[in-house]
Order: structure tokens, then C-alpha cells, then sequence
């Protein structure tokens, strides 16, 4: 696995998080056909193209998830705040 983002999100009333995004490659079809919900609380599955990701999403994670993206892109880890790359 490689590191993608460390984003630091604190949170007021919850505390500071460090949260972290790796990329864990690619699934297989076989594992993709494996996938199953067992506890009843999740129905379905999609993949999506990340200029989707807005639309299955909170904004928060939406932004981390690009960050990501752009890391994937770069081939460095980016360090950022609530999913906002911070340079400098």
C-alpha cells in the first residue's frame, strides 16, 4: 500500500483527527464478484469517476478524495488540512 494524503481534521467537540489515505490498488473482477453486505446496512456497490465523487458524498470527503486523486497523479504523498493540500 502507498500513501496517498494525511489530513489533519480536527473537530470541534470531537478533538483533532489525523486521518489517512492509501492506495490499495486495483480489484480483481474475482474480487469485485466477491463482494458482499452481510449486516444488511449497505445494499450496493459502484465504482465511480472521481469527477462523480460529489454526488455520493460529503463535501469533507470530497475534498479528501481529491487530494488524493492528485497525490495518485503527482506519485508523492500530500499533506493537507480538512482535505485541502497545504503547500509550503
Amino acid at each position: 500500500m502507498t500513501l496517498l494524503v494525511v489530513d489533519w481534521a480536527p473537530a470541534q467537540g470531537e478533538g483533532d483527527k489525523m486521518l489517512f489515505v492509501f492506495d490499495a490498488g486495483l480489484l480483481t473482477s474475482q474480487q469485485r464478484a466477491n463482494i458482499k453486505f452481510g449486516d444488511g446496512e449497505l445494499v450496493e456497490w459502484k465504482m465511480v469517476h472521481g469527477e462523480s465523487i460529489k454526488e455520493y458524498m460529503p463535501e469533507r470527503l470530497v475534498r479528501r478524495l481529491k487530494t488524493a486523486i492528485r497525490a495518485k497523479n503527482h506519485g508523492f504523498p500530500i499533506y493537507a488540512e480538512h482535505g485541502i493540500e497545504v503547500s509550503g
